[in-house]
């Protein structure tokens, strides 16, 4: 059994450390050497000098995993290294762990090779005190050079600064058993940004080392006038969209410099990058800050940043060249396709899953702000955007598993993790439809079996929170959506809809394992149903938008009802109705508003009605005033103060998928079924992931008053299609009527 038997810095507390671990491997011949590495917060492996690893890899205290990279190694020595940073920061990526490293080297026969580690605290990186902001990590500050060659040197040939690291203390204490992760660390790709500015700066704000360092690249004058004084050069790059990662690029200088690197999801009113990010909790600085020796530097930041511009700042005359941004990637392009006879319909539909790529880490984040595991997030948008372009479920399942790990003490699984654990009653609804869907997906029901205990703890946390003869309930933060309150005085109904869907699901996960019928929880769900139709029914005429959408979704509002509810709502909301309220920050309360999130719910009320123009007009009015503000990613609402990248606002991507091409996958691919609901378009076209070789290409066009079907699949599947029995097709194009 592997345990995490790390190791740290001797006698260096938690906190604001960078530290380096050197290590020489002698191989006798090549051999496939597999390295597993954890740590309690972020780190990076080097291999002979080349980057093999790039952390953090984040796991739940009591359930950790360990980042596996399998390399092909000449016989002979090679060179080990590994910068970690130090724990005890609880932010939302990360739960506060103490200070560790954890590395193996093993062979193909399972033989742990032997590492003799020496370590040495990177005393060139500043401990500022200060963090990226209230959610993130440290500020990163080189306060003095590091030369890279402490990567390559023998470790024979070190000097006295390295020593012997020391155990790590208290692992045992918080740390469940290890295991591989579902996920490996992919080779992050290098992205060629454009230059989108240069010129000369001033710094206008002076102050001490570490005064305010977001104010005072906020307020430099980017330029001065020629016969006034300059600090240095500036150069801005457009990454194209947001992403997750770092800036890498060549600094020559023939005097000792500093480079500060800006990062921003968007330009400030004056066309600059303003290295702050709303809603934050906090102050911010986006800001990486590096002092370099006279001659050519390579800067490689060991964190990283999300944004899509970034300026770099240099101080005196020097030359920027080869920059390039180290994408924290871990899906890659897509394999999933749409086509339609509608350009913008196209160009809706790849942007969803461009703002998914800008989120999707080790972890589904909900965007750069917090980088932050939601579970909500993913179960509304990201396992239905998964597959549809790329057929991969891997990162939804370790939010499952995160979420099962990190429960309260009476069951109920957590809404936010694997920082300090956030829990939403709704979310935790919405994971037992997510463990149902990943099943549905996959074809595989591992997940249900692995996940069953904690399934029936949360189903019995969620019943013992609500009295279902007044409705009253203690189920925490149950969010629903932003801008929405419930009545006062009376029972949530939209949010106790989602604990019903989620009851739902889990009895239907029992049925599926068939297991014995559980009475109570039957009596309990039961007793729930009952009370929300006697609410729904009260409601009569004046249902509300939530309620009418997830109650439809739940069986318990007729279509007849819920479907001039959502439409009304919906064309009556900014941006569909310009002259509407928008949603200006999260403290607002509005029933009246229209997020893009909550259209996960309640657009397919309106597709399930067979309303596909209603919900072709409002995709192309609302999502197509987000790219007429030039946007490349979804906004986190129809508004531009607020994130501009969040994967939950992909509804229509799915959707478009789902329902106007009609083609959806069950089984782990093995079903394909077919259902169109074309509106008044003509043609649609699409490709959807079987698994991580295959694919099947599924096409429609109006022929008269009729739709004419192909498929190509390179493998058999099962074909459900409208008006005719499920049958196999074997491999080949297929066309039917």
């Amino acid at each position: 059994m592997i345990m995490f038997d790390g190791w740290w810095l001797p006698d260096t507390p938690d906190g604001d450390v960078q530290a380096a671990f050197r290590a020489d491997l002698e191989l006798a011949a090549p051999t496939e050497v597999t390295f597993r590495l954890q740590a309690a917060a972020n780190f990076r492996l080097w291999v002979d000098g080349i980057p093999r690893g790039y952390g953090p890899l984040r796991y739940a205290p009591a359930r950790p995993e360990y980042a596996s990279q399998r390399i092909r190694l000449d016989g002979g020595a090679h060179r080990i290294a590994v910068q970690a940073a130090g724990g005890g920061l609880v932010s939302r990526m990360m739960p506060g762990l103490p200070s560790f490293l954890w590395v193996e080297a093993v062979a193909d026969d399972e033989t742990v090779l032997d590492l003799a580690w020496r370590c040495r605290r990177l005393d060139e990186y500043a401990a500022t005190g200060l963090r990226t902001s209230p959610l993130l990590d440290w500020l990163e500050w080189l306060d003095e050079p590091l030369d890279p060659a402490w990567r390559m040197t023998p470790v024979i040939e070190l000097d006295d600064r390295w020593v012997a690291p020391a155990p790590a203390a208290g692992l045992a204490d918080v740390l469940g058993e290890p295991r591989p992760s579902v996920i490996n660390v992919p080779e992050l790709p290098l992205v060629r940004p454009r230059e989108i500015g240069r010129g000369r700066y001033r710094d206008a704000f002076t102050g001490y080392r570490f005064d305010d360092p977001a104010m005072q690249f906020l307020l430099a004058d980017l330029d001065p006038p020629d016969h006034d004084d300059h600090d240095g050069d500036w150069v801005r790059y457009d990454l194209g969209r947001i992403r997750i990662g770092h800036l890498e690029l060549t600094v020559d200088t023939d005097r000792p410099a500093v480079i500060t690197l800006g990062y921003a999801d968007r330009l400030a009113p004056h066309g600059r990058v303003a290295p702050v990010v709303a809603l934050s909790t906090g102050p911010t600085r986006m800001i990486q800050r590096y002092a370099i020796a006279p001659g050519r530097t390579r800067i490689e930041p060991f964190g990283a940043l999300g944004g899509r511009y970034v300026e770099v700042r240099v101080t005196g005359d020097a030359t920027i060249s080869e920059a390039g941004f180290r994408d924290r990637d871990f899906l890659g392009p897509p394999r999933g396709t749409f086509e339609c006879d509608d350009p913008l319909l196209n160009r809706i539909w790849q942007v969803g899953l461009d703002t998914l790529r800008s989120c999707a880490e080790d972890v589904l984040v909900d965007c750069i702000r917090e980088r932050g595991e939601w579970l909500g997030d993913a179960m509304a948008a990201a396992i239905d955007l998964l597959a549809v372009g790329w057929g991969d479920q891997r990162l939804t399942h370790r939010v499952l598993l995160h979420a099962a790990a990190c429960t309260r003490e009476d069951g109920l699984v957590a809404g936010c993790v694997p920082g300090t654990p956030i829990f939403h009653g709704s979310y935790a609804a919405q994971w037992f439809n997510g463990c149902l869907r990943h099943a549905d997906l996959t074809g595989d029901d591992h997940v249900l079996h692995e996940l069953e205990d904690a399934g029936r703890r949360n189903a019995d946390a969620l019943l013992a929170m609500i009295n279902t003869d007044t409705g009253g309930n203690s189920v925490p933060r149950s969010f629903v959506d932003w801008g929405y309150a419930p009545e006062s005085g009376r029972p949530d109904t939209a949010a106790l809809l989602h604990v019903l869907r989620g009851l739902d699901a889990w009895l239907a996960w029992q049925r599926r394992l068939g297991r014995d019928h559980d009475q109570r929880q039957q009596a309990g769900r039961d007793q729930l149903a009952g009370l929300l139709r006697r609410q729904l029914a009260a409601a009569d005429p004046a249902l509300s938008y939530h309620t009418a959408a997830i109650g439809h979704l739940a069986g318990l509002v007729p279509p007849e009802r819920a479907v001039p509810v959502v439409h009304d709502h919906l064309r009556r909301g900014f941006p569909f109705d310009p002259k509407a309220p928008r949603l200006r920050d999260p403290g607002r309360v509005d029933p009246s508003v229209v997020t893009p999130y909550f259209t996960n719910y309640s657009m397919p009320v309106l597709l399930d009605a067979g309303r596909t123009d209603d919900a072709i007009d409002l995709w192309k009015r609302g999502w197509g005033w987000m790219l007429d503000r030039g946007a490349t990613t979804w906004w986190e609402v129809f508004d531009d103060r607020w994130s501009h990248g969040h994967f939950w606002s992909g509804a229509p991507t799915w959707q478009l998928t789902r329902y106007v091409l009609g083609a959806q996958l069950t089984g782990g691919g093995a079903e394909l079924i077919i259902n169109p609901n074309p509106g008044s378009l003509t043609r649609a076209r699409g490709v959807l992931p079987l698994d991580a070789e295959h694919q099947v290409e599924v096409a429609w066009r109006r022929d008269g008053n009729r739709l004419r079907y192909t498929v190509i699949n390179d493998r058999p599947l099962r074909l459900t299609a409208p008006g005719s029995e499920p049958r196999q097709l074997a491999a080949g194009r297929h066309e039917f009527d």
